[in-house]
């Protein structure tokens, strides 16, 4: 018989294309998922703890997705590494897994693959067609969710199954 994976939960972390995801990760990995997605976040905040906060002693998948909110407040580079590093570092140094979903702007990509590197963290990376977003240009249509989602599954299910 194959061994039962220990990680039976996902904890999703982000803005508001999370909070409008986690079900649709849910479905699409099997796998119990606590959506804590909140609209405008951005990392800093958790960093900070001033709209949100990360509980680190989890017994599960950690998935983040912070980028979009920091590109659209012209966030540098350098201060959205030095967020993201302090999330992922604490998040390895207390053996978790880690999954990044790359944000559908890619200002931020050749941080998010140095911190891929530095930490082996994978990268789930779902660039929506044009038709995929609605009316703001930011958020995605239930077809372009869907579509995220997936591609987000593949990934977080690989890295399950590596225990």
């Amino acid at each position: 018989a194959a061994p039962v994976p220990t990680i039976n939960k996902i904890v999703y972390y982000g803005d508001s294309l999370v909070n409008h995801s986690g079900g649709r990760l849910e479905q699409y990995t099997g796998v119990s998922v606590t959506n804590y997605g909140k609209d405008a976040q951005m990392a800093y905040h958790v960093t900070l703890g001033v709209y949100g906060s990360i509980d680190y002693n989890q017994n599960a998948l950690y998935v983040l997705s912070w980028g979009t909110n920091e590109d659209l407040q012209k966030v540098s580079p350098d201060e959205y590494k030095s967020n993201m590093n302090h999330i992922i570092s604490t998040l390895k140094n207390n053996k978790k897994k880690v999954v990044v979903e790359v944000p559908l702007k890619l200002q931020f990509i050749s941080v998010l693959n140095e911190l891929s590197v530095k930490y082996d963290v994978p990268l789930a990376s779902y660039t929506p067609k044009e038709d995929e977003f609605i009316f703001d240009g930011v958020h995605l249509t239930g077809a372009g969710l869907d579509n995220r989602a997936k591609v987000l599954a593949g990934v977080v299910k690989k890295e399950i199954e590596k225990e």
